[in-house]
């Protein structure tokens, strides 16, 4: 059994047939054949298996997973066909790691390699394995991914002596111990492509000095980034994040233009206008998107005998959003996008000074962020207070959206503070979010549910078991709805307790001791 592995760099100048002449004179050993396979390395746009330190990759018409860094195989499985989503894969343990990890996105080929493994078993005097040696060398078709070679060093249980033994005497021969090596990373390096370079979160620093105006316009500016990556994908029919991070960088832009009269006033109601506009076409494109990823939890709450009945509503719902689809293509959506990007970014790297131009740009930035964030929150205590003495759950979309700004402007302001006490606030308000968006999404999902039946229940007297599939989930989910509501209580009195309110007033209060 392997205890211990070691990696080891060599360099351009190495020689196999020279490394094995050196060998000989100190070890007993022998070759096995030379393996030689095709690998294919998978990843999402937003990488996520790399941001969770995993590597997928294929050989042939087998899937693996392992970890960054290490070699040992976490799990495998055979498939038929080309990979794309998780849910293509058989059931097992390596489906639902994948579904954990990336959810409905989309796997992309990222980089194919030809590698070629040749393993050196050394024997001690009585013929047992003591050490194995492996050279690991890859290379591939394309010029863009060049070459990378390594040696790896693997123990043999009870043989530890023999390991650091070889191990000195690599090191003695040149060979440069690596701690932190991976082919995934290598295969890049002389690339312009960078792992991890996309994601929807903002990897933005703010000085806290910085005067507001400057820092807003860096922000909207690294928001249109994220607008233009997501922007060609938008209409294809690939995954439904890049709509989702679309809309959400919108929505950000637009939370930040919202109340916090930096920018001039006109120009911010221009934009805002811009922004409105493109989240208005795409309003039920995204509604569709979460019905259809609901399908598994719509069928998990039916009754076993309506689950191929309510087939019809998923075949109908996709249908529809082909249709969108296709409109938005014939609307040439994407060239507006484009058009919206080069405007706003023209004038916001033209004419920076002329655009934040009021007093409140001149404040620093995290007395601002204090004042906003503050602000919201005792606007969200307030709305949630009257729930809770009105019960009045028509309110609950108001908080909703309160709510959502708030997340923004935290996620916006995040590198002003303290790492750890603003992360225990964001999570207490995504348990908050999440509940209003359950119930929001409940809502939605019942009305148009019922919008769908009464549109058919006239045409079509064939559609009698679908209809009263739709029914019945109409009837699960209104039922769904009211639990909800009775759960946002509870959550909603400890997101407004003393002990969560304390923590708020630490970091954003004009009083605060943060500096």
């Amino acid at each position: 059994m392997i205890k211990k592995v070691s990696t080891y760099s060599f360099s351009t100048e190495f020689s196999f047939q020279d490394f094995l002449n050196q060998l000989n004179e100190l070890y007993s050993f022998n070759l096995t054949p030379q393996q030689n396979a095709n690998l294919i390395f998978y990843d999402t746009f937003d990488w996520r298996l790399f941001s969770g330190s995993f590597v997928l990759f294929t050989i042939e018409k087998e899937l693996f997973i392992r970890k960054l860094f290490r070699n040992t195989i976490l799990d495998k499985c055979r498939y038929r066909k080309k990979i794309s989503y998780s849910s293509e894969l058989p059931k097992g343990k390596l489906k639902n790691t994948l579904t954990r990890i990336i959810g409905a996105r989309a796997l992309f080929p990222i980089a194919q390699v030809n590698e070629k493994v040749v393993t050196i078993n050394l024997f001690n005097n009585e013929q047992k394995v003591t050490a194995i040696i492996k050279l690991f060398d890859y290379k591939s078709d394309s010029e863009a991914f060049g070459k990378y070679s390594f040696l790896q060093l693997e123990s043999i249980t009870d043989y530890a002596n023999s390991f650091n033994e070889v191990d000195e005497w690599l090191i003695s021969k040149g060979f440069a111990r690596q701690k932190k090596a991976d082919v995934f990373l290598q295969l890049f390096s002389n690339t312009e492509i960078s792992p991890g370079d996309y994601s929807s979160k903002l990897k933005i620093k703010l000085l806290p000095e910085m005067p507001a105006g400057k820092a807003l316009i860096e922000i909207i500016i690294y928001l249109l980034t994220i607008i233009k990556a997501n922007q060609e994908y938008i209409i294809k029919k690939i995954d439904p994040e890049f709509l989702h991070d679309f809309r959400v960088a919108c929505r950000r832009i637009k939370s930040l233009l919202g109340s916090q009269n930096i920018m001039d006033p006109i120009i911010t109601k221009e934009f805002k206008k811009d922004i409105t506009n493109l989240l208005k076409t795409t309003n039920e494109l995204r509604d569709l998107d979460v019905y259809l990823l609901n399908t598994d939890y719509y069928k998990s709450i039916l009754p076993k005998d309506f689950n191929k009945k309510i087939n019809f509503l998923f075949t109908y719902l996709k249908r529809r959003r082909s249709i969108i689809l296709k409109k938005l293509e014939r609307d040439s959506f994407v060239e507006k996008i484009g058009v919206f990007l080069m405007k706003w970014e023209s004038i916001l790297n033209q004419n920076p000074e002329k655009i934040a131009n009021t007093k409140v740009s001149t404040i620093e930035i995290k007395d601002l962020a204090r004042k906003e964030v503050y602000k919201n929150y005792n606007q969200i205590l307030r709305t949630g207070k009257l729930i809770l003495k009105t019960k009045n759950t028509k309110k609950i979309h108001e908080l909703r959206i309160q709510c959502k700004k708030l997340r923004y402007l935290m996620d916006i302001y995040k590198s002003l503070f303290p790492a750890k006490k603003i992360d225990i606030l964001i999570k207490q308000l995504k348990i908050l979010q999440n509940n209003l968006g359950d119930y929001n999404d409940l809502f939605v999902q019942h009305k148009y549910l019922i919008n769908i039946s009464n549109r058919f229940s006239l045409k079509n007297k064939n559609l009698h078991d679908s209809l009263m599939a739709i029914g019945i989930l109409i009837g699960l989910l209104h039922q769904k709805r009211v639990e909800t509501a009775h759960e946002f209580y509870c959550i909603f009195k400890n997101f407004s307790n003393q002990t969560f309110k304390k923590r708020i007033d630490e970091l954003f209060s004009i009083n605060c001791n943060y500096p």
